[in-house]
């Protein structure tokens, strides 16, 4: 499996951070990562794909991307409220 390498920022936060992926992550996904000592996870923002590796600090152990965050079933049901409301005032 080939590593390739995601840029992110955290919430609030303007310095980006550098976790691996197995994957091209387009920019502005939403990501859950490992974040601190332990084992929290966070939620950040993909920035972009780190093209030159040769940037890469051989010392420090990259941590993995857990997953992307699907917003699908989200924006149906928020498109779906919208419509609803819509709907309960034209009746009005």
């Amino acid at each position: 499996m080939k590593d390739l390498y995601v840029q992110v920022a955290f919430p609030g936060g303007n310095q980006l951070y550098t976790y691996r992926t197995p994957r091209v992550i387009e920019p502005k996904t939403l990501l859950v990562v490992p974040a601190g000592a332990g084992n929290d996870l966070q939620i950040v923002k993909a920035y972009s794909m780190l093209k030159d590796i040769s940037k890469l600090n051989p010392s420090i152990p990259y941590k993995w991307v857990v997953q992307e965050v699907d917003l699908t079933e989200y924006n149906a049901l928020v498109f779906a409220t919208k419509m609803d409301q819509a709907d309960a005032k034209s009746r009005l």
